[in-house]
């Protein structure tokens, strides 16, 4: 509808894919933690939290939208 972009646009989909990895591996989402503002510094802005790059978009004609998710 709108055409190809210029460069990758993909912030909704890498928040999504690091915002998982981070709930299931490291707040443990499924013990039901108390979600603070001390619970997400401590699993969205430490050095372990996940953290994820780009490798095609659909943005910029490409066949798929595709991330590396990586610690």
């Amino acid at each position: 509808m709108y055409g190809k972009a210029e460069k990758y646009i993909y912030y909704l989909a890498h928040g999504g894919v690091v915002g998982i990895m981070n709930l299931v591996y490291l707040a443990n989402i499924e013990d039901k933690p108390e979600l603070t503002p001390e619970t997400y510094k401590k699993n969205f802005k430490g050095t372990r939290s996940y953290q994820a790059e780009i490798l095609s978009s659909l943005s910029v004609g490409e066949v798929n939208t595709r991330f590396r998710v990586y610690r």
